[in-house]
C-alpha cells in the first residue's frame, strides 16, 4: 500500500534530525583538546546515528533496485510488442503457425513462454522462435539460442532454483474476450484440447483497440496457480507489488496487484 503524504513528511523530518544531530555532535567532537580521547557514550552516539542512517537508507536503495528490475523488463516487453509488429507486418499473421495442407486448422503457441529456442518442432510453439530475428537474434538454427531479452530480470531473482534461463516460463501469453467469444490471439498447439492457428491481425484490430488489448504478463503461482508449469513459478509476483502488461500497440501498462482477481478485463477498461 503506498504511503501518504504525511507519512513520507513525517520520516523526512526525522531523517533531517538524525543529520542535524549527528553534524552537531561531530562538530563538538571536532571542537574538543586534541589531547583528549573519546568517551564510550561518545562512540556509542556516533554509532548509534551511523546505524540509524544506515536503516534509513537501505530500503530506499531496496526500491531503487526493484524499480529498475522492473523498468528492465518493460523494456524487454516493449521490444518484444515491436518484434511481434513487424512479424505481423511482413506474414499479416500473429506468431504461430497459420493452416495450411498439412496442419489444416494450423497451430500456435503455448501459454507459458520460455526464452530459449532452436530449429525444433517444439520451439515452434513460442514466440522468441518467430520474432528472433526481429531482435537482432539469429534466426532459429540446431543451435540453441537463450533469448535474455524475452526474460524477466525479476523472474530471475525471485523463481525458485533459476540456475539457467533455458526452459523456464517466465512469461505468458493470454487470451482476451469480446461479447462473449473467447479468442486465442496467437493459437493453442494441443491438438488433444484445442489446436488452433493464430488470428491475423486485421481481425484482432476489428475486434478491440489495439492500445486495450494485452497478450503477454508475468506468470507467478497467484495469477497461475493450476498450470501444469506452475511449480517452476515464484510465490508471489517478480516485481512485488505490480505486474507489467504487454498491449499490442506495443505500450506497456503496470497495475496494481489484485490477490481476488487473477488478471485485469481483457479488453482492458
Amino acid at each position: 500500500m503506498a504511503r501518504d503524504g504525511s507519512g513520507a513528511r513525517v520520516e523526512q523530518s526525522l531523517a533531517a534530525q538524525v543529520i542535524r544531530f549527528y553534524k552537531q555532535t561531530m562538530i563538538s567532537l571536532a571542537s574538543r583538546p586534541q589531547n583528549r580521547g573519546f568517551t564510550l557514550i561518545e562512540l556509542l552516539v556516533v554509532i548509534a546515528i551511523i546505524a540509524i542512517l544506515a536503516g534509513m537508507l537501505l530500503p530506499a536503495l531496496s526500491k531503487a533496485k526493484a524499480k529498475a528490475t522492473q523498468t528492465e523488463c518493460m523494456s524487454n516487453l516493449r521490444q518484444t510488442g515491436m518484434a511481434v509488429q513487424l512479424y505481423t507486418g511482413d506474414y499479416e499473421w500473429l506468431c504461430g503457425q497459420p493452416p495450411t495442407a498439412p496442419v489444416p486448422s494450423g497451430s500456435g503457441l503455448w501459454s507459458g513462454q520460455v526464452a530459449d529456442y532452436n530449429n525444433s518442432a517444439a520451439s515452434r510453439a513460442h514466440l522468441i522462435y518467430y520474432t528472433a530475428p526481429y531482435l537482432a537474434l539469429p534466426r532459429p538454427s540446431a543451435t540453441t539460442v537463450t533469448a535474455k531479452v524475452f526474460f524477466c530480470p525479476g523472474f530471475y531473482r525471485v523463481a525458485p532454483a533459476v540456475t539457467a534461463l533455458g526452459g523456464r516460463q517466465d512469461y505468458m501469453i493470454q487470451n482476451f474476450t469480446v461479447a462473449g467469444t473467447t479468442y486465442r490471439p496467437f493459437g493453442y498447439p494441443d491438438p488433444a484440447v484445442l489446436q488452433v492457428g493464430p488470428m491475423r491481425m486485421t481481425l484482432v484490430e476489428s475486434l478491440a483497440s489495439p492500445s486495450r488489448l494485452w497478450f503477454i504478463t508475468e506468470p507467478d503461482k497467484i495469477n497461475t496457480p493450476g498450470a501444469g508449469w506452475s511449480g517452476q513459478l515464484p510465490t508471489k509476483p517478480p516485481h512485488g507489488s505490480v505486474r507489467n502488461y504487454l498491449f499490442f500497440d506495443t505500450h506497456v501498462e503496470t497495475v496494481k496487484v489484485n490477490n481476488t482477481v487473477l488478471f485485469p478485463p481483457n479488453p482492458i477498461n
